[in-house]
């Protein structure tokens, strides 16, 4: 007989939070203002999604930004 999987904890809550991850990245030589405009007009095109949270992860090796929103958006 086995076991079924154990659920970790908390991830039901976690999937309800969000259904989708949209990822941004911005180089040095393109600017903030590049990024910006970026999530602006993907978030334009998403008028039904509503972001959730946002990380924003900075690179050692170059200058490099990547912001990944996290959205919930209706069918």
């Amino acid at each position: 007989m086995h076991d079924a999987p154990m659920a970790q904890p908390g991830l039901d809550a976690v999937a309800a939070m969000f259904n989708g991850v949209e990822i941004f990245c911005v180089t040095g030589s393109a600017g903030p203002e590049h990024g910006a405009r970026r999530i602006l007009d993907w978030l334009s095109v998403h008028p039904r999604c509503e972001v959730r949270d946002v990380i924003v992860t900075q690179s050692n090796h170059r200058a490099e930004i990547t912001i990944t929103l996290f959205y919930w958006e209706e069918s």
